[in-house]
């Protein structure tokens, strides 16, 4: 009993170490107790969360006691319950018997308050003192405090740890934002899908460690062929470049991130014996697979950081990149659709001559006349009267410059079209398409009346609004003889507003009703016969007007005629 009290009064916080942790507190607490009264079981039981753990066990039984506190379900003593639940002390003789401490006799179960319980038994029935009970009960009310002082210092030192190692995370974390986003930016500023491709290969050791990189990328299915295959060996290891393609492809029919490990274990195409392992990010656009990035390590695995940044920086490549091929694959289409267009206005152009074959025959061969004869006037009187001669000449000399200017026109009209845009006055290409296809009109016992006033220049193609203005001088044509009025009638008026100048071609034929007329702009639509007109729709004519800064309106009557006009604005 003296020695009891001597270690009571020696107290708990005297043994303590600087900073104990509840282990420290548990093998202390433990040694005080078994100094108290001899025993031949000693244990502290703590409680975490709603079960009983073992933490300090001195016991023949104590293999038993472990593997009980391991299981998952903690503790189940029916006593040492009671003694935590009712915050007492419990004596093993109150229960009869004991599970864990199957062979003791006598045992007492002193609460820790309500953080655990401190157990001291043995084998004979001699039951503990009352003595020792008290002494036990007072060391157990200083063994609650410096628990409770030593979870305290340990959450602290956690707290603290967690802190360093979140305040790393971010730190980390924050410079791979950075540097992600630093390099997209670069990438972004990239027009040609080659360069986005290499730059994203060339950043790519900030964010991983690796002993290869391979890009795939372009407009195919999975299992297709790549339009690009970029290919960077940094280290020194020798890589076979089919069987990279046939791994990254096999990775990326998944069509989410695959990090293959243990290559040398797979039955893979293997990239190199050293490599062990292979990480595959998807590049997808719109829904479908455009390609991968494929890395490969000789480490074990990548990390789920590495994973996570690399399966981003794919996703973003593949977007702009797809974008930049989309638009090349969109200005080759526009090339090829702009050189169709100028094949078919010069196939219209050419049309038209035939057409105005007939005219312009009629045209050539008055002059023609007229020059014949006046030269062999001339030739007759030309040593009688030199002077009626020479008059006779002179008119031969003005029908050879008619003939010149005819036939250069023609020239000029049939020519491929230059895009050049130049200062062009609306009422001079409209006197050239009336001598070009005039005489043809009339012929055909169309009257074409024209108000031509001088107006300022437009910035446009010269030639290609002449291509315009006769084809809708040649639809009109066809829209008068096919109602045949009494009096077919086609209107040519240039004029200029405060802001524009414009053209306006109309005609008293057919007419189109509403439905007709939504559809005039449609491509290949029309309402003609096949071989009638010079085949230059009014799609391909609005694209032409639109080309030269200009705007075409059609307006419409059914059994009245069409009026089309044309607006363009002063330089």
């Amino acid at each position: 009993m003296e020695d009891s009290k001597r270690v009571e009064s020696a107290g708990l916080a005297e043994m303590m170490p600087d900073n104990p942790t509840v282990k420290d507190v548990s093998e202390r607490v433990l040694w005080l107790a078994r100094q108290i009264d001899w025993c031949d079981s000693a244990a502290i039981f703590l409680l975490q969360g709603s079960k009983l753990v073992a933490e300090v066990v001195r016991s023949p039984y104590q293999a038993s006691i472990w593997q009980a506190s391991s299981g998952g379900l903690g503790i189940q003593e029916p006593f040492l319950v009671r003694a935590l639940k009712e915050r007492r002390v419990v004596r093993l003789e109150e229960d009869g018997s004991a599970q864990l401490f199957a062979e003791e006799r006598a045992g007492i179960a002193i609460p820790i308050h309500d953080s655990g319980v401190l157990y001291l038994g043995r084998r004979t029935a001699e039951p503990f003192s009352e003595e020792s009970r008290v002494a036990l009960v007072a060391l157990c009310r200083q063994a609650y405090f410096a628990l409770a002082v030593a979870r305290l210092s340990s959450s602290q030192d956690d707290l603290e740890r967690e802190e360093a190692s979140s305040r790393r995370i971010a730190e980390s974390l924050l410079a791979s934002v950075t540097g992600m986003v630093e390099v997209m930016s670069e990438i972004l500023a990239l027009t040609d899908p080659l360069e986005v491709l290499q730059c994203a290969g060339d950043n790519l050791a900030r964010w991983a460690d690796f002993e290869f990189w391979a890009i795939l990328a372009g407009e195919m299915e999975v299992a297709g062929e790549p339009d690009y295959f970029l290919l960077e060996v940094p280290g020194q290891i020798e890589l076979d470049r089919e069987a990279t393609l046939k791994i990254s492809k096999l990775g990326l029919q998944s069509g989410r991130t695959v990090s293959f490990m243990n290559m040398e274990r797979l039955t893979l195409p293997q990239p190199s014996p050293q490599i062990r392992s292979v990480l595959i990010c998807p590049m997808q656009a719109e829904g479908k697979a455009i390609g991968c990035l494929s890395l490969g390590s000789v480490r074990a695995c990548f990390s789920k950081h590495e994973r996570e940044l690399l399966s981003t920086l794919a996703l973003q490549v593949g977007s702009h990149f797809w974008n930049l091929h989309l638009r090349e694959q969109v200005s080759e289409a526009h090339r090829s659709l702009q050189l169709s267009q100028a094949q078919l206005i010069q196939s219209s152009k050419m049309a038209a001559v035939g057409q105005l074959a007939a005219g312009v025959a009629h045209e050539l061969n008055t002059p023609l006349g007229a020059m014949n004869l006046a030269i062999e006037g001339a030739m007759r009187i030309l040593e009688t009267k030199p002077d009626r001669a020479l008059s006779r000449l002179e008119r031969a000399l003005k029908s050879g410059n008619q003939l010149r200017d005819i036939v250069a026109k023609l020239l000029h009209y049939s020519k491929k079209t230059e895009d050049e845009h130049q200062e062009t006055r609306l009422d001079e290409v409209v006197r050239d398409a009336l001598e070009l296809i005039g005489r043809q009109l009339q012929l055909d016992g169309v009257e074409v009346r024209s108000e031509l006033v001088e107006v300022p220049s437009v910035l446009a193609n010269h030639n290609e609004l002449q291509q315009v203005i006769i084809n809708l001088l040649t639809n009109a044509r066809d829209a008068v003889l096919s109602r045949g009025p009494e009096e077919p009638l086609i209107m040519a008026q240039v004029y200029s507003t405060e802001s524009t100048v414009e053209l306006s071609i109309s005609d008293n034929g057919t007419g189109m009703d509403d439905k007709t007329l939504e559809r005039a702009f449609e491509p290949f639509f029309t309402t003609k016969e096949v071989g009638r007109g010079t085949g230059l729709g009014l799609s391909v004519t609005r694209e032409i007007v639109e080309r030269n800064h200009g705007l075409i309106e059609v307006l419409s009557t059914p059994g009245e005629g069409t009026t089309v006009l044309l607006k363009f604005k002063e330089p």
